[in-house]
């Protein structure tokens, strides 16, 4: 038997579309929240695991009014060695153009990702790898690939990995996490596409984050003064010549190690029984269409993604 992603089919497209917005709106609400009345000697590790709780918490309460049990959300199967092997392969051919986008949006964009690394830095390995790697990829693969990809998929599998990915850039609140993000997401989506199993995203999001994490520790970064890069601070460091050769040589390894994510996918879909299948889903633009209400794009979804871009230049600029 082929198993396949698992459909969230009690959601509507419009109630995942009103969801998102609510789910952004209490993430935010609860963030200003806990930032406000949470005092200033509150550990690290501490202030990310509430962040977890609160971006969990809108979740739990669709679980809840929905009588969704958590299970039925993600497809969830044990993970053979080649698939995770492969899975944590796909994670590095995916790096170069994660750098290659972070290093362009530095230009014009705050790092905020070294800001939170700087914020655990110190802390012993396995701390930081469960707070700034596992976590994150169980919780974040549950919620945007399990729930809005499974929902979103019924109407159009290449809709729906577009809509997860631009579903969990936007949930990152900052340009700079926003555009690499919004690549991986769709990657993620297409790797859970072609095994039916939730966990080869698990690991290639862990694998991704973990390798920050691994980078950091095994160097002699300073992560106090790397919180602070900005635009200028890259140009003044780095000769403009110097950094065009980098871009340059990122772009085309990107577009290598993308070209070898496609034939990783090839290889999954292929042990899993669904290549034929994948073929389709490219060559059929509606093969997965399904009567439901609402679509995928609606006006919901334009003021939430309008707010959404809107929050994130204005605290670029402010």
């Amino acid at each position: 038997m082929i198993k396949g992603v698992s459909e969230l089919k009690q959601l509507t497209i419009r109630e995942t579309n009103i969801f998102f917005m609510l789910f952004m709106i209490l993430y935010f609400g609860l963030s200003v929240i806990a930032g406000t009345f949470l005092p200033e000697s509150t550990p690290a590790w501490l202030s990310m695991c509430i962040s977890d709780a609160i971006i969990l918490f809108p979740v739990v309460l669709l679980l809840f009014y929905k009588k969704i049990m958590p299970w039925q959300i993600p497809e969830l199967s044990p993970i053979s060695l080649s698939d995770l092997i492969l899975a944590c392969i796909a994670a590095y051919c995916l790096m170069p153009m994660i750098y290659f986008i972070n290093y362009i949006t530095a230009f014009f964009a705050k790092n905020y990702v070294n800001g939170m690394v700087s914020n655990i830095y110190g802390y012993p390995l396995w701390i930081q790898l469960l707070l700034i790697a596992v976590i994150p990829a169980i919780v974040e693969e549950f919620i945007f690939r399990g729930l809005f990809y499974g929902s979103y998929r019924r109407r159009n599998v290449i809709c729906a990995a577009l809509m997860s990915g631009l579903l969990f850039g936007l949930a990152h609140l900052n340009l700079n996490q926003f555009a690499y993000a919004f690549v991986m997401g769709i990657a993620f989506c297409l790797l859970y596409e072609v095994s039916g199993n939730i966990l080869l995203p698990v690991i290639s999001h862990f694998t991704i984050n973990a390798n920050t994490i691994f980078i950091v520790y095994f160097s002699s970064v300073d992560m106090k003064q790397l919180a602070d890069v900005s635009a200028e601070n890259v140009i003044r460091e780095i000769p403009a010549g110097v950094m065009a050769g980098v871009l340059v040589f990122l772009f085309i390894m990107g577009l290598l190690g993308i070209g070898l994510f496609i034939l990783i996918l090839r290889k999954i879909a292929s042990r899993h029984g669904k290549l034929l299948r994948m073929k389709d889903v490219f060559r059929e633009y509606r093969i997965y269409k399904e009567e439901t209400e609402g679509h995928i794009w609606d006006g919901y979804m334009t003021v939430t993604v309008c707010c959404l871009v809107l929050y994130m230049i204005l605290i670029e600029v402010i």
